[in-house]
């Protein structure tokens, strides 16, 4: 009864390793089966930026914040807030535009810059420091600047077509956890003498089917062919046994993984070469511990080296079963 219990945890254990292996192979292959779906600034030039707005900030102000100084016979007037706005007024314009008044407004020039392709669209949005009474507007010159910039701090910058808060309102934000090292991105800030703002890009590059095989899927658009097949679903399942897989079976299959790791202790407990148990159970744990890492391609490929030698070791003992149960047919046909 033993001997039977041992073949079908050891038949257990190498068929769960099957789908492991897979998932660390579709890994090892990746740069050869995803396809770059991201969008890159570098394709971005100056003169294909177009300015579609142009105009200005309104901030609502409080004359409870002037300062009054009086220097070389000439009033000043200082203006700081809990926000942080800071400016300096003429006497003209305070007498013109605060004096009498508990609130007035200042305004900041802004502007907004577009680009748009197959492969992708950007939008910038700019905020200059200047601080005026009156609404003004970027000067065509600041414009041409502000364009040079964004092409400028976009050039080394990949997009991706969702960002890391849009995937973590789709899915668990546990299973998602990992993802947050991505190196694409969605938007950034940016910042000159001229003033500050944020670009935000979006990759339009559409996913091929064997995309989904790949963790940063959620990142980019749903590839529109399904998997249909046996071989497909069976990769895809392999495939969502990556640690950070959103909707994965991660830990679904990982605590079953586990739970087999003491039943080959249990199995070979009573054996007088307990030494080959044990050693498998070292294994299994050594691989789980490389399956929760996040990989490189050493470790990719010494997570599968590990397990061949496993199945190598499994094998054996089953070998071994075998030959046992063939000496004994032999002793009983002997008597």
């Amino acid at each position: 009864m033993r001997k039977i219990l041992k073949i079908i945890v050891y038949t257990g254990v190498i068929i769960s390793l099957i789908p492991i292996i897979t998932m660390f192979c579709i890994n090892l292959r990746q740069n050869k089966i995803e396809t770059d779906r991201n969008f890159y600034g570098k394709e971005i030039t100056e003169s294909q930026l177009k300015v579609v707005q142009n105009s200005y900030q309104k901030y609502e102000c409080s004359s409870k914040y002037i300062v009054k100084k009086k220097e070389l016979g000439k009033m000043r007037y200082f203006y700081r807030d809990k926000n942080q706005m800071r400016f300096e007024a003429s006497e003209e314009e305070y007498n013109r535009y605060i004096k009498d008044s508990d609130i007035f407004y200042v305004y900041k020039p802004k502007c907004q810059i577009s680009y748009h392709s197959k492969q992708g669209k950007l939008t910038a949005k700019f905020i200059g420091k200047k601080i005026s009474l009156t609404p003004k507007t970027f000067l065509n010159q600041e414009l041409e600047t502000v364009k040079s910039l964004v092409a400028q701090k976009s050039h080394n910058k990949a997009f991706s077509t969702y960002s890391f808060d849009d995937i973590a309102k789709r899915y668990n934000n546990l299973t998602i956890l990992g993802l947050e090292n991505k190196k694409a991105m969605t938007n950034f800030k940016l910042s000159s003498k001229l003033g500050k703002g944020s670009i935000c890009g979006k990759s339009l590059v559409k996913s091929a089917k064997y995309d989904r095989l790949y963790k940063d899927f959620a990142f980019y658009q749903t590839p529109k062919e399904k998997f249909a097949n046996i071989k497909d679903c069976f990769l895809l399942f392999s495939a969502k046994l990556q640690p950070c897989y959103p909707d994965g079976y991660f830990w679904v299959y990982m605590i079953p993984f586990w739970c087999s790791t003491l039943l080959v202790l249990l199995v070979g407990a009573k054996d007088t070469n307990h030494n080959k148990s044990v050693l498998i159970i070292l294994m299994q744990f050594f691989l789980t511990t490389l399956w929760m890492d996040q990989w490189n391609k050493s470790g990719i490929t010494l997570a599968i080296i590990l397990i061949l030698i496993i199945l190598f070791f499994i094998g054996k003992e089953l070998r071994s079963i075998r030959k046992e149960g063939d000496l004994q047919d032999e002793e009983k046909k002997n008597i």
